[in-house]
């Protein structure tokens, strides 16, 4: 399906990222580096997957405005554990969350949750744009900057392969470490709720 998509070029990004937002657990980010890789104009391609991902995500603060439940699970597979979780955590929180829909994992209950809250369809649209479009920016930033090094980076990794592992590894300690303390705070918050109001 992916090579298909990227054959489409600007419309096959628009459809995986508006996919990708809704109801299809891909990335659209391999569908965008594919078609840029053929060397698609960078704004078009951009603008394309920022418009598809911010209509995925309306779609998905669409039905929760609708209030049914059952069409979150049925459409979207979103656990009514998880969405009523999310929505009790965005409560008060406001419009600008909307910001936040681009995050993997749990973008989708954002803009689910919202839809529940009745936040500003507006004011999420706007922040939920400029979230999306930061998002796509800085991947094609980074697909632009290591496609004109990808020698020099090839050439890091082959001659310093120890340096490079301990990078990785560094990186994946800090994942693993930031990870931990947020389920050991979310722990805490649970067994000891009262704590916050020291």
């Amino acid at each position: 399906m992916l090579d298909f998509l990227i054959n489409y070029g600007y419309i096959g990004v628009f459809i995986a990222a508006f996919l990708a937002a809704t109801i299809l657990p891909f990335s659209s980010e391999v569908v965008l580096a594919g078609v840029m890789a053929t060397g698609a104009d960078y704004w078009p391609l951009i603008t394309a997957a920022t418009i598809g991902n911010v209509l995925g995500g309306m779609t998905c603060y669409w039905l929760g405005t609708l209030g049914k439940r059952e069409w979150i699970t049925k459409y979207l597979g979103m656990p009514p554990e998880k969405v009523d979780r999310w929505t009790h955590y965005l409560q008060g929180k406001g419009a600008w969350m909307a910001f936040f829909v681009f995050l993997p994992g749990v973008g989708d209950f954002f803009a689910v949750a919202l839809g529940l809250l009745r936040a500003n369809a507006w004011a999420v649209l706007g922040f939920m744009t400029a979230g999306k479009f930061l998002r796509y920016l800085v991947l094609g930033e980074s697909l632009k900057f290591t496609g004109k090094h990808w020698d020099t980076i090839m050439d890091f990794i082959r001659t310093h392969p120890v340096l490079f592992a301990l990078l990785v590894v560094f990186v994946i300690a800090i994942i693993v470490g930031l990870t931990l303390a947020y389920k050991k705070k979310k722990r805490s918050a649970i067994t000891n709720p009262d704590s916050s109001l020291d």
